[in-house]
């Protein structure tokens, strides 16, 4: 008899990334998907907000400077309120050194600068979290 895994066991985690750059959305979508996990790319806060409505995320990958009249301080203060992302990690990765404000009772497990990791750095941190 073999145990053969449940479709809960061999389900995909997803990671919602919140980038606007496109070249930065294709990297991660790449990386992250060739490492086997499903991806889900907004460009906004708004978009974001609705992605986190239909699937369960595992992980967010955060920009802090998004178009739309919201940004990711504000992907923040929603994701802090909702019962949907509450518990979910959320890996900032911004240009902007991190706000004295910021903290991790918001979800914030990293805050990584751009300009100080690489893309490969930034996937090792998410298996991390995640495996």
């Amino acid at each position: 008899m073999t145990n053969k895994p449940t479709p809960a066991q061999t389900k995909k985690k997803i990671i919602l990334v919140v980038e606007d750059d496109t070249n930065v959305q294709s990297i991660y979508r790449d990386l992250l998907v060739k490492e086997g996990y499903d991806v889900t790319i907004t460009s906004t806060v708004d978009q974001a907000c609705d992605a986190l409505g239909t699937e369960k995320i595992d992980l967010v990958l955060l920009d802090i400077m998004l178009p739309g009249g919201k940004n990711g301080f504000d992907f923040l203060e929603i994701a802090h309120k909702s019962d949907l992302i509450k518990s979910t990690p959320i890996i900032v990765l911004s240009n902007l050194d991190k706000d004295g404000n910021v903290s991790q009772d918001m979800g914030i497990v990293e805050w990584l600068v751009k300009a100080n990791i690489s893309a490969q750095g930034v996937i090792e941190k998410i298996n991390k979290i995640l495996k």
